[in-house]
């Protein structure tokens, strides 16, 4: 008895009553209640005992656990008991013959010596979701720091809601992203992709329907799948019976045990019939999940006999996943929390065609601020909808990245190349990321504040144009833009912004202003609207008004006002209000000298304004009706 033996807990506890209770007490609430589940999973199922004189020591073979956990269990007729039974051959080869194989995903450390490939594979059935959107900038990021390769894939079998327009918004949104691929599916038709890639064939599964059909029959022929010709009917009163009597719904295994006889005439009778995966007995899947940790399941209590090929020919989710993956030599699968039950079945698949198993990280869910899983109701939640509110893709990728991901600093922006470069997927958070529409925004005025002029006056001529707010022809580079883009800077927080700040310069609703009684106090004698009204129509008509239409205009401006204030003996808010009011039909906004250049430099090229001398006339009208 000097050397230890190994035995499963499962073991343990058919033993337990020959065990005594002491040992059961200790360990029954560390691995039975806490880590054998209701689905049958185990994180540690197996404990090492060492036999000494005063007792036996024993200790599971986990790091977490070993050292802190190390157990003596004083001897007793139980512990006694147990080790004859332990050391007792017969019982050891009964114990061999039931004992739990294991299918194992390798360690981010072993994936990593071989190259990196990762793939992002949406489902075009709408527009690309902020969750999906940082899915892909994970992917991206593995990929970039590790001169890895970065894939798109469409997974498009779902043939009633996935169309080719949804697929070309996926793609448009990806490249407003600047997540750019290697190997996508307009490559394989334009024939632009790399020589080494082309052998995985199309990049849309709707395309890929011949390579699943011959792994299916591979797998038919090594006897890893079975025809089940069970009607819904039957399936149905298998799962009502399970349910009545507690147990998990799972198929019940009717047609895994057909004679080759009964599967032929039932093939002769042309029964229809679906292809079923044989989920193989005492056999666990240990993922070693790079978020999550390790997570275990037993792969026969937690499901029965999946399908993977549908009566109409058509393969299920699952196994073109796992196809796909294995012949795109994905290295590390990079995805949603939610697919993580999913991976039970890709792994068998896998495994029992033989592929190299890849690594798996799935990231953990984003939650609106109410700590529901992110919808509609919390806004918007779609790549394409921030886009159109006027989001900086800058902006919305530096965000993304800090959704479950830090690299223990307290930086909070960061350029794509830092975020390249400081990206690792072991500090990714398993807790759900909340999505805080506010920071968001505040994190985009600040991209936009920043921006350089040039690329400033890009984004504003571009939003200016989608609101019809200039002509086409007007450039990024004019003067105008140039303005507008240094006026209204400090004022916004998304690009969309400049639109409502370019109409309020471009409007003129003095009667609308007047009529709301916000400057009831300044059409008073003692406010001076009239009075320095009189005077503005005055000097336009001598002209000697500054009109915005010289370079030097704001030092113009300035002696204009100077001028002013000394006739009229004003200052202040008593001369600047009243000014606003009859220039702009406004009590707020920008510099009253900038708005009157802007209106200048405007003539021809939007026909949404309301020119200066437009404005003196309209004017001119109300200062004779009111008096």
């Amino acid at each position: 008895m000097s050397q230890a033996k190994s035995l499963c807990f499962q073991c343990l506890l058919c033993y337990r009553e020959k065990a005594g209770t002491y040992l059961l007490r200790i360990y029954k609430s560390k691995f039975h209640s806490c880590n054998i589940n209701s689905s049958g999973n185990c994180r540690v199922d197996r404990i090492w005992l060492w036999p000494t004189r005063k007792g036996v020591f024993l200790n599971p073979p986990t790091p977490s656990f070993r050292g802190k956990e190390w157990r003596r269990i004083p001897l007793s007729f139980g512990v006694l008991r147990l080790f004859s039974l332990l050391h007792d051959n017969s019982q050891i080869e009964s114990r061999n013959q039931s004992s739990c194989k294991s299918i194992e995903t390798p360690p981010i450390d072993k994936v990593l010596e071989r190259p990196v490939r990762v793939r992002f594979a949406p489902s075009p059935t709408g527009h690309l979701h902020v969750g999906g959107a940082r899915t892909a900038l994970f992917n991206w990021l593995h990929a970039r720091k590790h001169n890895g390769l970065f894939m798109l894939r469409i997974e498009d079998t779902d043939l009633s809601r996935s169309t080719r327009e949804n697929e070309e918004s996926l793609l448009r949104d990806l490249r407003w992203l600047g997540l750019d691929w290697d190997y996508g599916p307009e490559d394989v038709i334009n024939g632009n992709c790399p020589e080494e890639l082309k052998k995985i064939g199309p990049l849309r599964q709707s395309e890929r329907g011949f390579i699943y059909k011959k792994y299916v029959e591979k797998l038919h022929s090594e006897g890893f799948v079975y025809p089940c010709f069970c009607s819904e009917e039957e399936l149905e009163r298998q799962r009502i019976e399970l349910e009545r009597n507690g147990q998990t719904p799972k198929y019940a295994g009717t047609c895994r045990h057909l004679t080759p006889a009964e599967v032929e005439r039932q093939m002769a009778n042309g029964a229809p019939h679906v292809y079923r995966f044989k989920v193989p007995k005492n056999t666990k899947i240990v993922l070693h999940d790079i978020v999550r940790g390790d997570v275990v399941w037993d792969a026969e209590a937690t499901f029965g006999d999946f399908i993977v090929m549908r009566s109409n020919g058509v393969p299920v989710y699952n196994f073109c996943v796992a196809i796909d993956d294995a012949l795109m030599e994905i290295s590390t699968v990079i995805r949603a929390e939610e697919h993580l039950t999913n991976t039970v079945r890709q792994i068998l698949v896998l495994n029992a065609l033989g592929f190299q198993l890849p690594s798996y990280a799935h990231c953990s869910l984003i939650l609106g601020e109410d700590r529901t899983k992110l919808s509609k109701r919390h806004g918007a939640t779609s790549v394409n909808q921030f886009r159109s509110e006027g989001y900086l893709p800058e902006a919305l990728i530096n965000y993304l990245a800090l959704l479950g991901w830090h690299d223990g600093t307290e930086q909070e922006f960061y350029s794509r190349e830092e975020l390249t470069k400081a990206f690792s997927l072991t500090r990714l958070s398993k807790a759900p990321a909340i999505f805080d529409i506010g920071k968001l925004r505040w994190m985009n005025a600040r991209y936009l504040r920043s921006l350089p002029i040039e690329k400033l006056r890009a984004v504003v001529s571009e939003r200016l144009k989608l609101a019809n707010l200039l002509y086409p022809h007007v450039d990024s580079s004019d003067l105008l833009v140039e303005m507008i883009a240094e006026v209204t800077r400090d004022n916004v927080e998304l690009a969309s912004d400049y639109e409502c700040q370019v109409k309020r310069i471009f409007s003129y609703p003095l009667e609308e202003t007047v009529r709301s009684g916000e400057a009831v106090e300044l059409l008073t004698k003692e406010g001076g609207f009239h009075e320095l009204s009189k005077a503005i129509v005055h000097s336009f008509r001598e002209g000697t008004f500054p009109s915005g239409e010289s370079e030097n205009h704001r030092a113009l401006w300035k002696e204009w006002i100077k001028r002013v204030s000394k006739e009229t003996k004003r200052k202040g808010k008593h001369l600047f209000h009243p000014v606003r009011l009859a220039l702009t039909g406004k009590m707020s906004g920008p510099d009253v000298g900038d708005v009157i250049r802007i209106l200048s430099l405007a003539k021809g090229k939007s026909d949404a304004i309301v020119l200066l001398e437009q404005r003196i006339s309209i004017l001119e009208d109300f200062l004779s009706r009111v008096q």
